[in-house]
């Protein structure tokens, strides 16, 4: 669902000369950049001038002979995939490709180059293209002109959003498709679901005065699972987990040192079978603030919304009723629709209204 795209400066440089081709050129590149910023993460080398990465300086000089009509708007949505950190830096070793005759466009075609193992979609423009796709003939190399009909174009569109049935995908698939292309740049994760406290059955206590003393086993699974995939793919040597969830103003103390012992021994034990510690925020929730109902997963350059929330995988018992080992076998996932989250701020906003009552790291 997040595609990792290197856009050549050439692609917004090299404008056609003709009055008409030109006026087909503008709304076309205006068309990709508001693509980029919705589900792509923009691949740039680790030069800098100063403050500045290099390349995204080399795009917004692209820019600077446009009709003012169209520059004020492209620069708007290069400063939104800033602020979104769209721009990923690579700072590996690669050599600048001595073919081209653009100084941005030798780095970053280099920088391609020696990911031939990687997908990435490179976008380029003019005789640009023509020289970048003979090099990069393992790469998925893209004309801008011809991107609202191209492959890569078709291919971002249709991954906006998926839905699943019962026991379609494994975890391999889910893990390939949409959570390791969102993790691996990212270095914040955090995870909304009211619903993982009410696994707790805070408000069960019997007439003996017990309650449940355990985490559902397949909120522990699924948590495990995706901060594992985390921890693996992340390329951040700064890794942060966050979850989020609810507790209801109807819980008493009795009641919130039970969830507050079960959820620490969670927290012990995803620290040590993942490798990172998450803090796990109990949001307070009160007949006029709750959390939000949709359960999301958000990083620092992406949201998208899990439609069922974190209760995803199979259990034992239907791997078992399945003929599947759960030693063996790749857990499946039940049905669920996962679709990007056009403002994760706005879902981060309104968790943050409600009062910490308590934060367990």
């Amino acid at each position: 669902m997040l595609f990792r795209v290197i856009l050549l400066p050439a692609s917004l440089s090299l404008v056609p000369t003709t009055d008409e081709a030109a006026a087909f050129f503008y709304p076309a590149a205006l068309s990709v950049l508001q693509d980029l910023a919705e589900n792509c993460v923009v691949v740039c080398d680790s030069r800098r001038v100063g403050e500045k990465f290099s390349s995204i300086i080399a795009l917004h000089n692209a820019l600077q002979k446009w009709p003012e009509q169209f520059k004020i708007r492209a620069q708007r949505i290069l400063t939104l995939l800033e602020k979104q950190n769209r721009f990923q830096t690579l700072d590996i070793t690669y050599t600048p490709e001595s073919k081209c005759s653009i100084s941005d466009c030798q780095h970053l075609v280099g920088l391609a180059t020696s990911l031939k193992d990687e997908k990435v979609a490179v976008i380029a423009g003019g005789n640009c293209f023509q020289c970048s796709s003979g090099i990069l003939v393992q790469a998925e190399t893209g004309d801008i002109r011809d991107y609202p009909v191209s492959e890569f174009g078709q291919k971002r569109r249709h991954k906006r959003s998926i839905c699943l049935s019962d026991g379609q995908w494994t975890t391999a698939e889910f893990e390939r498709f949409i959570l390791s292309p969102i993790l691996r740049s990212a270095e914040v994760l955090k995870l909304y679901d009211r619903l993982i406290t009410r696994t707790l059955d805070l408000g069960g206590i019997n007439s003996l005065g017990e309650t449940a003393d355990t985490l559902q086993a397949n909120y522990r699974l699924t948590l495990e699972w995706i901060i594992s995939v985390f921890a693996r793919e992340s390329s951040s040597a700064k890794k942060r987990v966050e979850i989020y969830s609810g507790v209801s103003t109807g819980a008493d103390n009795k009641q919130l040192k039970l969830a507050e012992k079960v959820i620490q021994e969670f927290v012990e034990t995803l620290a040590k079978k993942t490798g990172v510690r998450p803090s796990i925020f109990l949001k307070e929730e009160t007949d006029r603030l709750r959390m939000p109902h949709g359960r999301y997963l958000i990083t620092d350059k992406l949201g998208i919304l899990i439609e069922r929330g974190f209760d995803l995988l199979w259990d034992d018992k239907a791997m078992e009723r399945a003929g599947l080992d759960v030693a063996k076998n790749n857990r499946k996932l039940r049905d669920v629709m996962v679709s990007i989250c056009p403002d994760p701020g706005s879902v981060e906003a309104a968790a943050s209204r409600l009062r910490n009552l308590r934060v367990l790291v």
